[in-house]
């Protein structure tokens, strides 16, 4: 159950976070792995895609964490609301 109607991210930004990121993180392999060694630029733009992109995901899901729990008592009352309501709009008109 979310409170808000919108999403913190859309998306579209949520994803281009992920591309950038994960373009650090392959380029980051390539440094160790391959003859790039001596190329101490491409880790330069490794570490500047992953720590960029980073707090991107840990503010999104902190604010999700903060500010969209319910407490257990306003859990129940609306998930029994919801059942309530689901079970008078799937009943036929002739059994209420």
């Amino acid at each position: 159950y979310m409170l808000r109607g919108v999403v913190v991210l859309s998306n579209e930004f949520f994803l281009l976070f992920t591309y950038l990121q994960a373009t650090g993180w392959a380029l980051f392999y390539l440094y160790w792995r391959t003859a790039l060694r001596g190329h101490w630029s491409i880790m330069v733009v490794s570490i500047v895609f992953i720590l960029s992109t980073a707090p991107v995901y840990f503010t999104a899901n902190f604010f999700y964490w903060k500010y969209d729990r319910l407490t257990a008592w306003d859990f129940t009352a609306r998930l029994i609301n919801e059942i309530k309501n689901r079970q008078k709009s799937s009943t036929p008109a002739s059994q209420i």
